[in-house]
Formats: structure tokens, C-alpha cells, sequence
């Protein structure tokens, strides 16, 4: 009798361990650009499905099977954030400042007004681009075609470096070098939130 017990035990403890293998995500496969790019700064995905990934040196894409570079002498540069901002477009957040890119002509757009460079973090709201970066935050009209800077000391921002953007419901919640703030779109207001 004590010899079915262990063996039925022994049994179940072999399925189980079978069966947590084939539900758990256990393999990785390694997407290999290439010998230059050598750290991967942020992810995007398009309408079609096609995944963006911003490197050290400039766009890349991956169908599922191959990835392949996009690039031009301006964009080869270290990509930070990137935004899916229409059907065809992406903004991609650089040192060298704000590119926009359209994914279906394989074609890197001339930006219409001067962006900031060191850009870290964007966000969009409707039809607002939040753009965050080392000299400030900044708002873009995409319809309009209008770049605002916030003053960051005037309205509440805890410091003029930007490294995260976030939108919640109602809110952004932006994270700067000195702290972290919120800003309340139904009152136009900054708030500082005090950490612990």
C-alpha cells in the first residue's frame, strides 16, 4: 500500500512539474541588431503590429523575424522615447532634438519649428504632444504645428530637467530631476507632490 502512495505521489509530482513548464514563459529568444547598437532605449509598436525599438545608434524595427535599421545622418544618434503620434507617424525623443518619422515611407520628416535637443520622455494628450527634457517641458500642438515651453520655476515644476512623463485619467504626473509634480488640466496648474 505504501509503495501505490509513493508512486502515485511521485506521478503527480512529475505532471505537475510537466504542466508548469508548458504554462510558464521560460524561453527568450535574443533579437541581435547589430555590432553598433548596443543598448536598447525604449520600445513602440505601430498600427500594423511592427515593433520599434530606439538604440544608441538611431531606429530599428522587428517584424517578428528580422530587424532591420532605419536611419539617416541626422537620427544616427541615441533614440530615448518614442511616440506613435498618427497612423503613419512616430516621434522619436534624441539628443539632437525631436524627429518625426513615417513608418510606411520609410521617410524621416523636417521638423517645422526648432524642438529642443537632450529630449528624454514624451507623452501624448489628444492631440498634445508633452515633450520632456534636460532644458525643460514643452507642449506641441500636432494639428497646429505650435511648440509652447513651459516655465518650469513660474508654474510649479520642481526642476527644469524632465525624465518621465506619465498620463493618468484626469492628470500628467511628470517626473523632473528635483521631485515630482502633477498637472491638474481642469484648473491649467502645476502641483508639486512631496515624496517621502
Amino acid at each position: 500500500m505504501s509503495r501505490k502512495i509513493i508512486l502515485y505521489s511521485l506521478l503527480l509530482f512529475v505532471c505537475l512539474h510537466v504542466y508548469s513548464q508548458k504554462i510558464g514563459y521560460r524561453s527568450f529568444d535574443n533579437i541581435t541588431l547589430d555590432t553598433e547598437a548596443s543598448a536598447i532605449n525604449c520600445f513602440a509598436q505601430d498600427m500594423q503590429g511592427m515593433i520599434w525599438m530606439g538604440s544608441n545608434r538611431g531606429l530599428y524595427s522587428y517584424d517578428g523575424f528580422v530587424a532591420q535599421r532605419h536611419i539617416s545622418q541626422q537620427t544616427e544618434t541615441q533614440i530615448y522615447c518614442i511616440s506613435v503620434v498618427a497612423s503613419e507617424q512616430m516621434a522619436l525623443g534624441t539628443d539632437n532634438g525631436l524627429f518625426f518619422y513615417n513608418y510606411r515611407t520609410d521617410q524621416y520628416l523636417k521638423p517645422e519649428v526648432d524642438f529642443p535637443t537632450d529630449v528624454r520622455t514624451m507623452a501624448i494628450n489628444g492631440n498634445i504632444l508633452w515633450i520632456g527634457s534636460l532644458h525643460g517641458l514643452f507642449r506641441y500642438d500636432l494639428s497646429k504645428k505650435i511648440l509652447e515651453k513651459i516655465q518650469d520655476e513660474k508654474v510649479g515644476i520642481p526642476h527644469k530637467t524632465i525624465y518621465s512623463i506619465i498620463e493618468s485619467d484626469k492628470d500628467m504626473y511628470i517626473g523632473t530631476y528635483n521631485g515630482l509634480c502633477r498637472y491638474v488640466s481642469e484648473k491649467d496648474k502645476y502641483e508639486v507632490l512631496n515624496l517621502p
